[in-house]
């Protein structure tokens, strides 16, 4: 969504607020692209002392497959955006460190302000719990559901001692 920002960018206590949905269906995370419903993003630009800032709360309900497990996973997803917005940068470092969105002809993209943000803060394994035990990579069971029937792996160095046993 092209936000014009004309009115508020020379008037210190000014804001536009928006809300609507988009659709982030191509974003990739972790090889998959788990936005299969719209985003709903809902916020505003305004200007605090002459520098604009943007504040936008984005929340949908994601699908994807666990990283470890493979079970399929749908759960809400929610993020907010909060960045600085500018016509130019009198130094070009500046932009590395720290959140700053470079505007042109007093206008943003907002979808694109989004898009970066999820793509930056999202984590690079999607699991379905942070506890998630995985397969087991002999069976292929998925050890969230208990133990699978597999003997312990014996260290091949250790082997030898297994006869003692006997």
């Amino acid at each position: 969504m092209l936000l014009r920002l004309s009115e508020i960018i020379d008037v210190p206590g000014g804001s536009i607020p928006f809300s609507y949905e988009a659709d982030f269906s191509d974003v990739e995370i972790s090889f998959s692209k788990p936005f299969v419903n719209p985003v709903k993003i809902s916020g505003k630009v305004y200007n605090s002392a002459g520098v604009l800032h943007m504040v936008a709360e984005c929340d949908t309900i994601i699908r994807f497959e666990c990283d470890r497990c493979t079970d399929e996973v749908e759960r809400p997803y929610s993020i907010t955006v909060e960045t600085i917005l500018v016509e130019f940068l009198e130094n070009p470092e500046d932009i590395e460190n720290a959140d700053i969105v470079v505007i042109e002809d007093a206008t943003v993209d907002t979808d694109e302000v989004v898009r970066s943000n999820i793509i930056l803060e999202s984590d690079m394994r999607l699991l379905c719990s942070l506890d998630c035990n995985g397969l087991c990579p002999r069976c292929g069971s998925n050890l969230n559901d208990g133990p699978c029937d597999c003997e312990p792996e014996i260290d091949p160095r250790l082997e030898k001692l297994k006869d003692l046993l006997k």
